[in-house]
């Protein structure tokens, strides 16, 4: 089952705070990718595998860090090396790929800096592992690409909370709506069971107005 976001950003922040030191490619990638998919609930070695060899259009060969075929490339550094490099690096893999296995992503990092490019959308997220936990939303793909839930290909975003309240109020105003239109039909309803019987000089039963049903206008 997919993770909360509450709960993915309170794992984001006691990775965070785990990897805080971390500075060698060669001896800290893998296992600092292995926590990070823990992060959303997702064991990496069930969507993404390490040191993908590939063969580049100049017929150099290569190896990417982390490979998820036809979602992400992630090519890490060691600390300080530059990350405007490392993504020229991984640009060259993307272009070797065949097209079925050309990703969406390509994440890179130096342990302390990340850069999430989406391809699709020609737009960059970059952060400090130190504010990861407010960045977790833009890794979404992760849990719902592996959890096998449809991506929006118009937003590729989970409703956030100020949406889920949104969404929320604007089904019940509609349920306020409905109950007020419920009221007049039972009003005329019975209005008009009263005239059939002759009852003529019984009050008629006033409806339900909107002022009657304002405990969801103060919610």
């Amino acid at each position: 089952m997919r993770l909360s976001w509450n709960e993915v950003r309170t794992r984001a922040a006691a990775f965070a705070d785990e990897w805080r030191d971390a500075a060698y490619e060669k001896g800290e990638t893998q296992s600092l990718y292995n926590d990070f998919f823990r992060i959303f609930g997702v064991r990496r070695r069930s969507v993404a595998r390490y040191e993908e060899h590939v063969k580049k259009l100049n017929d150099d060969s290569g190896f990417i860090d982390l490979f998820w075929p036809g979602v992400l490339i992630v090519e890490q550094k060691s600390a300080g090396r530059d990350l405007e490099s490392a993504y020229e690096q991984a640009g060259a893999y993307f272009d070797a790929l065949p097209d079925h296995e050309k990703p969406r992503y390509i994440l890179v990092s130096d342990f302390q800096h990340f850069a999430l490019r989406d391809l699709d959308e020609s737009k960059t997220d970059s952060f400090e592992l130190k504010d990861l936990s407010a960045h977790v939303e833009s890794f979404g793909f992760i849990s719902l690409l592996h959890y096998g839930e449809k991506e929006s290909t118009e937003t590729h975003q989970l409703i956030s909370t100020d949406g889920f309240y949104d969404s929320a109020l604007h089904l019940l105003k509609m349920a306020r709506e409905a109950l007020i239109y419920i009221s007049l039909a039972m009003h005329v309803e019975e209005n008009s069971r009263k005239r059939s019987r002759g009852n003529n000089d019984e009050k008629p039963t006033p409806p339900l107005y909107p002022r009657q049903i304002d405990s969801i206008d103060r919610i």
